[in-house]
C-alpha cells in the first residue's frame, strides 16, 4: 500500500508565490484601468488575456495558501485604482507596458522554476514562464505590424583579411 506523503511548501516556494501574487494583484489593477481607458480596438484583446491571466494566477496562489493554511497576501485590489480617474496614458503605452510586463515575469518565473521542488507548484510557474513567452510574443507582433517595434542595433559584419 502506498501512502501519501505530504509535501509542504518550501521556503522558496512561498516566497516565490507571494511575490507573484503581489505582483499580479498590482498588474490586475493596471490592467482594469488601462481596459477602462483604452480606445484602440486592436490593444484590448492584448489587455484582455493579459488580465485574464493575472487573475487566474493571484486566484490559484490564494487557492494553494488557503489549502496550506498559510495567510493569504493582501496584495492589490479595486480599491486599489480609480477606473474612472482622467486618462493618463496614450493607446500605444499599454503594449509597450505589456511588452516589459512579460519579459519581468520570464526572468522572474525563469529564475525560481529550478528552486521549486513541489509538482503542483512546478507546473505553475512552468505555465507561467509559457504565458509570460506568450504575452510577449503576441505584444511583438503586435508592434511589428504598427512599425513600432524597437529593434536592437544591427552590427556590421566583420571583413576577415588573410
Amino acid at each position: 500500500m502506498k501512502v501519501k506523503v505530504e509535501t509542504r511548501l518550501t521556503s522558496v516556494e512561498i516566497g516565490d508565490l507571494w511575490t507573484s501574487y503581489m505582483n499580479d494583484s498590482m498588474v490586475t489593477c493596471t490592467l482594469k484601468y488601462f481596459l477602462a481607458t483604452v480606445e484602440d480596438t486592436e490593444i484590448r484583446p492584448l489587455l484582455e488575456y493579459t488580465l485574464g491571466i493575472s487573475q487566474k494566477h493571484t486566484e490559484f496562489i490564494a487557492k494553494v495558501f488557503k489549502q496550506e493554511n498559510y495567510p493569504v497576501p493582501q496584495g492589490f485590489n479595486d480599491s486599489d485604482v480609480n477606473l474612472s480617474a482622467p486618462r493618463l496614458y496614450s493607446d500605444i503605452f499599454f503594449p509597450f507596458y505589456l511588452e516589459h510586463m512579460a519579459k519581468y515575469g520570464m526572468l522572474g518565473y525563469g529564475i525560481s522554476l529550478p528552486l521549486i521542488s513541489r509538482s503542483d507548484i512546478r507546473k505553475f510557474i512552468s505555465d507561467a514562464l509559457t504565458t509570460s513567452i506568450e504575452i510577449s510574443n503576441r505584444v511583438v507582433q503586435f508592434l511589428l505590424s504598427k512599425g513600432l517595434y524597437v529593434r536592437p542595433p544591427y552590427v556590421s559584419i566583420p571583413q576577415i583579411y588573410l
